[in-house]
């Protein structure tokens, strides 16, 4: 049976639907909105009900009956730190949104035009893979300053997607058995490397590897004495980091075709800032090779700037030694909304007993593995669908920044079992 899901991506100043039937993508649009349209509105959360009717506009213009729809999967805001996979929305999730608790972002819409258009209809709501996916290992988590640990947050979405493409069509065997460097290329950008099916480490737009509009990573002490010595405001230097740092900073443009047109015409110092970007990425990929031991089958080049010939080429001569490389230009993550959610149909929704991890010093593992069923719970933790096997995620409890929840050994253990491929009975787990 062929299942019609409603898609919704929010973001920044557009938000793009599309409604698939089975594989089939039925239409797609993008909604675009005028800087005036938005600036009426004091945050992003109260965009929500102007978004909800250009959406239902755009269904009844493309003669879309809203009935017809079996499920709405929509991109996932900042939830507490939680696992890759395929999340039930309810109105906890919703609430959560509108704390401000992780931030204001336009990805928080997501779930709640998702609920508030498929509850008249009396179908689910999902999301699926959350900016805040965070399966990092624990080694890679320690930084330098223990209030300051690493953490995964970005393009998880997107990445996975195309990990998961790429096992399939050009390993042919499931992610769970690859080992892969995913760079996202993008107005901001990650490089993740998967290692059995989870983002065990990533390498962020705001640490080293700079972006078009992303400042990247500077030496500590310049940062430090450049933020006090009165130049510039807090808001100025956040700006750098996000929105007006890389090639924004050093050309006046974000826009890649730009700056390639100026190479071609033989601005060298336009040259020399862009292969720098690349550079830096460049060295992303080799860190997490090193953190593999080497063993890497694939690294894929994804997003919207691996269009470009230039840095296909470029990025492909510097780490093509290491493995193939392979370019999947462009951006899946409607693609990957509508199956992961369509799987998530066809799957029957586990139950799991959840329960406090004690503390061990003040310092807590983040090791927990999680197969689960559910939604963001009352207690705050977030609590997944359709899981894909163990994972690293540590959900938290409201108000309790490093409180974990972990399931009982016994279904832990099944978890991992599973993962391995050697749990039998219902509900063995396969990759979405």
């Amino acid at each position: 049976m062929k299942h019609r899901i409603l898609v919704i991506n929010p973001g920044s100043t557009s938000t793009k639907i599309a409604v698939f039937e089975g594989k089939e993508k039925l239409f797609d649009t993008t909604l675009r909105y005028s800087t005036e349209e938005l600036t009426s509105f004091g945050w992003v959360m109260e965009q929500v009900d102007f978004r909800r009717a250009t959406i239902e506009k755009a269904l009844a213009d493309n003669n879309i009956d809203p009935d017809s729809l079996d499920a709405i999967c929509a991109r996932g805001g900042q939830v507490p730190y939680c696992a890759a996979g395929t999340y039930r929305v309810d109105q906890a999730m919703v609430d959560f949104m509108y704390t401000r608790r992780q931030g204001a972002h336009a990805s928080n819409l997501g779930c709640v035009l998702a609920l508030l258009l498929a509850k008249p209809l009396g179908i689910p709501a999902y999301i699926v893979d959350p900016v805040m996916v965070d399966e990092m290992d624990d080694v890679a988590r320690v930084s330098g300053l223990p209030e300051l640990p690493r953490k995964m947050q970005g393009h998880a979405l997107n990445c996975r997607a195309m990990a998961i493409r790429c096992a399939d069509e050009a390993l042919h065997k499931p992610l769970a058995d690859c080992r892969l460097i995913v760079l996202h290329l993008g107005g901001g950008g990650s490089c993740r490397l998967f290692v059995d099916g989870r983002m065990v480490d990533c390498v962020r737009d705001d640490e080293w590897m700079f972006a078009p509009e992303r400042f990247g990573g500077a030496a500590m002490q310049d940062v430090v004495t450049l933020c006090y010595s009165g130049k510039y405001t807090e808001s100025e230097m956040m700006g750098f980091v996000r929105g007006k740092g890389g090639l924004v900073a050093h050309l006046g443009t974000s826009n890649a075709i730009e700056v390639e047109k100026r190479i071609e015409e033989g601005d060298s110092h336009a040259k020399l800032v862009y292969d720098g970007m690349l550079y830096s990425n460049v060295r992303a990929i080799g860190a997490l090779a090193a953190a593999a031991d080497g063993k890497i089958d694939r690294i894929i080049l994804t997003g919207g700037l691996a269009h470009s010939k230039y840095v296909a080429a470029y990025i492909t001569k510097k780490v093509s030694f290491i493995a193939p490389v392979e370019v999947m230009a462009g951006e899946f993550e409607l693609e990957a909304h509508a199956a992961c959610s369509k799987a998530r149909r066809r799957r029957r929704t586990s139950r799991s007993c959840w329960r406090k991890r004690e503390r061990r010093g003040g310092k807590y593992s983040d090791r927990a593995a999680r197969q689960a069923g559910g939604c963001l719970s009352r207690r705050g933790g977030l609590r997944q669908v359709g899981a894909r096997g163990a994972s690293g995620a540590f959900p938290r409890r409201e108000g309790e920044r490093g409180t974990l929840l972990r399931p009982r050994p016994d279904e832990a253990a099944h978890a991992l079992a599973r993962r391995a491929g050697t749990a039998r009975g219902r509900g063995r787990h396969r990759p979405l």
